[in-house]
């Protein structure tokens, strides 16, 4: 994930903070209860996030998906992955559970061992 990566995330967050606050908003006023207030995404845990890559050519044998664990808290799974278009692919995806606030989990993605990842080998 390179910093402007980080943009549209940043981006979708505030719309879903803001679509959320406005819902649990609405709702409350229509049902004549207590509006309660959403805090900021910045302040949300980050519990689990999926960090894959699919891979460059198409893969044409028998479908399969593979999941295994380190033993501590990540889960890698290789699998195919239909696309849009029908083609099949081979994915492989690492899920990662920080369990950090949004600032606190991108910073250490970005940023382990105190060096900026290199996107083409981060995942």
């Amino acid at each position: 994930m390179d910093i402007p990566d980080i943009l549209p995330l940043c981006e979708a967050l505030t719309r879903t903070e803001i679509n959320l606050a406005n819902t649990i908003e609405n709702y409350c006023k229509q049902n004549d209860l207590h509006v309660i207030t959403i805090s900021r995404y910045t302040t949300w845990i980050v519990t689990m996030w999926h960090f894959g890559v699919d891979a460059i050519q198409e893969y044409t044998r028998e479908e399969f998906e593979v999941t295994f664990g380190n033993g501590i808290s990540d889960l890698y799974r290789v699998y195919t992955k239909r696309m849009k278009d029908g083609r099949i692919k081979v994915r492989s995806e690492r899920q990662q559970y920080p369990d950090q606030e949004y600032a606190d989990a991108i910073v250490r993605k970005l940023f382990p061992d105190g060096y900026l990842v290199n996107s083409r080998n981060a995942n």
